[in-house]
């Protein structure tokens, strides 16, 4: 039996790249780390082969602190360009419709997210929209970053 204090924290624990499974026949923890890059690694922590559900969180995250210490200059939740636009559908209560995204990181775990709908621009101008903004966007982005980097220089220079 754990303690309560280990109890407490291990519900108020960071639960990146660990996703609850729960399925007829297999339940537990699955931890998925950078699916889409070369580090990618998951591993399945089963409740019943570990003897129930803390003992296999405990597991998960024991195998997940394990592969973020291995890689120390990996971040989470960057995006891997300066942003994207894509037509997507798009729902809505009960309706769904078709529309222009576009989508840019502005900081670490921050992004802006705009839409333009298809029925209210049609597709060559919704398309038009969203990469003006995005390019907007990245401009803004190159001259806050621009700003930073000689704000940091007159500083030192003092």
């Amino acid at each position: 039996m754990l303690s309560t204090l280990v109890q407490t924290e291990l519900w108020m624990t960071d639960l990146r790249y660990i996703t609850r499974c729960d399925y007829e026949h297999s339940r537990g923890y699955w931890v998925r780390y950078k699916q889409r890059t070369p580090h990618a690694a998951q591993k399945f922590f089963s409740d019943a082969k570990l003897g129930g559900k803390r003992k296999a969180l405990l597991g998960a995250i024991a195998y997940r602190d394990e592969l973020v210490k291995q890689r120390p200059g990996d971040t989470y939740g960057a995006m891997p360009n300066g942003g994207t636009v894509k037509l997507i559908w798009r729902t809505q209560g009960p309706w769904q419709y078709l529309t222009w995204a576009a989508e840019i990181q502005v900081e670490r775990g921050r992004r802006l997210k705009r839409f333009w709908s298809v029925l209210k621009y049609g597709e060559a101008a919704g398309k038009r929209l969203a990469k003006e903004w995005l390019e907007e966007q990245q401009r803004l982005q190159k001259r806050s970053y621009a700003d930073a980097i000689i704000a940091k220089n007159s500083v030192r220079s003092r």
